[in-house]
């Protein structure tokens, strides 16, 4: 089991070490939202940001670039792969790669055949259901959905885009966004079934992404039913707090 399959397995359960006789305070091993960090090498970035993230995806790798300081981190590294990316399996494995997400449907698909990569796919529009029905059928272990034209705070419509695309698709779901979500959206996507946020680790401050993992980290798991047609579907924005867009 690669290391980021693992963390969406443990997705909404309590740590065992957080309940017990005479505890007095909540330990939380277990998140229950993922944040991942998409990091372009080509351009500068700041490892203190990078060290809030549950998993860092990076962009235009190739044998040029040290992942020295990276490794030391320990963090769950994936690769985003292009048409030109080098795709040799020994080549990601030795880089110790966890997963791979597939940016292009030009890239080499005998990837997916690898039992130490786990692999994603990334949605930057709706598709039809046929293509839904299809990438399902391929059984990536997870994907990404992006749509440019949302923004948070979230409204009725942008609302609406992201269940849409949330329908056309099944498993598990992270969604990538230039704009910051507060509180009260990030329980908005978890009702829409998003598990994971991802942001741009270039273009974000180390501030912004200390907020966001303390708002992610105030989450509650998810009740059996969170998911069913009789729960409300709007939460409580009792605990709003928003933060700024940030640009990439």
């Amino acid at each position: 089991m690669t290391k980021i399959t693992e963390l969406i397995e443990n997705l909404n359960i309590p740590d065992s070490t957080s309940i017990g006789f005479n505890s007095n305070k909540t330990i939380k091993e277990n998140p229950n939202m993922i944040l991942l960090t998409y990091v372009d090498l080509n351009k500068p970035f700041d490892m203190k940001v990078l060290k809030y993230s549950d998993a860092i995806i990076l962009k235009n790798f190739d044998n040029d670039n040290s992942l020295d300081s990276i490794k030391k981190s320990k963090m769950i590294i994936g690769l985003e792969l292009y048409d030109n990316s080098n795709t040799d399996l020994k080549f990601l494995e030795n880089n110790e790669f966890d997963f791979i997400v597939y940016a292009s449907d030009n890239v080499n698909a005998e990837l997916l055949l690898s039992e130490n990569l786990s692999s994603a796919y990334f949605i930057s529009s709706l598709i039809s259901d046929d293509k839904g029905a299809c990438i399902e059928e391929v059984g990536f272990d997870f994907l990404f959905i992006k749509n440019d034209s949302i923004a948070f705070p979230l409204k009725i419509s942008d609302l609406l885009k992201i269940q849409e695309m949330v329908l056309k698709n099944s498993g598990t779901i992270f969604m990538y966004s230039n704009s910051l979500p507060s509180f009260s959206d990030l329980e908005l996507l978890r009702k829409t079934n998003v598990s994971g946020f991802a942001v741009d680790g270039n273009g974000i401050s180390l501030y912004q992404i200390k907020s966001l993992k303390n708002q992610i980290q105030k989450l509650k798991p998810l009740k059996s039913n969170d998911t069913s047609s009789n729960t409300p579907f709007l939460p409580n924005f009792s605990e709003n707090q928003d933060l700024d867009d940030y640009d990439e």
